[in-house]
């Protein structure tokens, strides 16, 4: 079936060709399909190396995302190997706590009283200008 349209496209492109063939084609007309081809080869050649150049930076910025993608994986999952860290200490502390009442009121005692806060809410004894502020 393939061959049956190809014959056919084959025939329709030779016909017009072989009624024309009567009418000669100037030298002329020749160098000028030729310059015309020419500079039809010359625009397609420049789009490719112009395509080229947009896949090679594309091929860039892919490779910098995925790199990306990947330091910031490596960066979540070394958040989540430390808040597993933090939940599981919390879980202990709550659990000794529990066994513990007198400990557990001493506890709540110390977060009721322990750190006075400001009505800003910054605690009194945290200087963010330690170093300077620091006499002698």
């Amino acid at each position: 079936m393939r061959f049956v349209w190809i014959g056919l496209v084959v025939m329709s492109v030779a016909l017009p060709g072989v009624a024309r063939a009567d009418d000669e084609v100037k030298p002329e007309e020749w160098q000028k399909m030729y310059k015309d081809t020419l500079v039809q080869l010359k625009a397609a050649q420049d789009r490719k190396a112009e395509l080229a150049a947009r896949v090679a930076d594309l091929e860039k910025q892919l490779q910098s995302a995925n790199s990306q993608n990947d330091q910031l994986k490596r960066q979540s999952a070394d958040y989540a190997d430390k808040t597993y860290f933090l939940r599981s200490y919390y879980a202990a502390w709550l659990q000794f706590l529990s066994t513990r009442p007198s400990m557990r009121l001493e506890w709540d005692m110390f977060l009721n009283t322990a750190v006075p806060v400001t009505p800003d809410g910054a605690a009194p004894f945290i200087d963010a200008d330690w170093p300077l502020s620091a006499k002698g």
